[in-house]
């Protein structure tokens, strides 16, 4: 196994047993700020270590730019699928109640704009489709579209496309930075 694809492995379960110890320590949680940021931290990490180990193996002077991105890609995108195999049986299996907490909000908030006529009419007045649908209708489609954006489904899907985009915008970063300073250093 190359050494990038580890490097994503290794960093890929390190989050996890964070998120999973966060989830023991504060398991009412609801802010997911703290979870996020650290996921961008290891993908970083995941993808300069990998790219670091990958020119350490090939010597910092060899290859090309389209290489190393090729290389902090190999190390990014497998983290970004375990972690998100693992946030869908995480908000599928472990806590569900998690994703009924998110839930609640939203739900008081369709129902606070769905409240009045008046409200309801502005509604309909911002969305045209919405015109001939009756507040009944229009609060079941709401209902529809809040279940799925909190689906574990959906996260996890959202999840891998945006840690791949990182993940693609940190090896470019990454190696230009390496490019810079590395082989600068090491001349």
């Amino acid at each position: 196994m190359k050494i990038t694809v580890k490097t994503g492995l290794i960093c890929a379960l390190t989050w996890i047993i964070i998120k999973m110890a966060y989830h023991l320590i504060w398991p009412q949680a609801t802010s997911l700020t703290p979870m996020i940021l650290s996921n961008l931290f290891f993908l970083m990490c995941s993808v300069s270590m990998g790219l670091y180990l990958h020119k350490k193996q090939e010597g910092f002077t060899q290859g090309n730019a389209m290489s190393d991105i090729k290389a902090g890609m190999t190390s990014g995108v497998p983290y970004a699928v375990i972690v998100a195999l693992f946030l869908f049986f995480y908000y599928n299996n472990i806590n569900p109640q998690f994703v009924e907490n998110i839930k609640k909000p939203m739900i008081e908030q369709l129902d606070k704009e769905l409240s009045t006529e008046k409200s309801v009419q502005r509604l309909k007045n911002q969305n045209p489709e919405l015109e001939t649908k009756s507040r009944d209708e229009i609060y079941k489609m709401g209902l529809e579209n809040i279940n799925f954006k909190a689906s574990p489904k959906f996260t996890s899907i959202l999840s891998v496309l945006g840690m791949i985009i990182m993940s693609t915008l940190y090896s470019i970063f990454i190696m230009v930075v390496y490019r810079k300073v590395l082989v600068k250093a090491i001349r």
